[in-house]
């Protein structure tokens, strides 16, 4: 019996030991999780960071293309103008009663109408 009290003792011994062995690892786990969970938690808060930028600049984006687009229909109509006034140019050339030709000036030139000979004998 003495020996088997002395087997029970040791077990007890192994069992205390092995227990506070886990104890410890427990703890060490404990800390790493939460270690892990404080960076998951600044990683989600970059990431709704990082989120809310790239909506903000989706929607600067957006804007860009609405303004392009308008600036783009803007010019178009400008083009359609100047060719409609250009036409109208070219149509009073031909049916003007007036001598001389009127000169339809390229883009970015000045337009320049003839000397009118009233204008110099009044000066």
């Amino acid at each position: 019996m003495r020996h088997y009290s002395q087997r029970l003792e040791q077990d007890l011994y192994h069992t205390a030991s092995s227990a506070e062995r886990y104890q410890i690892s427990l703890a060490e786990c404990q800390q790493r999780l939460t270690i892990v969970g404080d960076k998951l938690a600044e990683e989600r808060l970059e990431h709704t960071a990082s989120r809310t930028e790239l909506d903000y600049e989706r929607q600067r984006h957006r804007e860009t293309e609405k303004l392009f687009d308008l600036t783009y229909n803007a010019a178009e109509e400008s083009f359609e103008l100047v060719a409609g006034l250009r036409a109208q140019i070219v149509e009073l050339q031909t049916t003007s009663p007036i001598h001389g030709t009127l000169q339809v000036p390229q883009f970015n030139e000045p337009i320049e109408f003839p000397a009118d000979d009233n204008s110099e004998a009044k000066t």
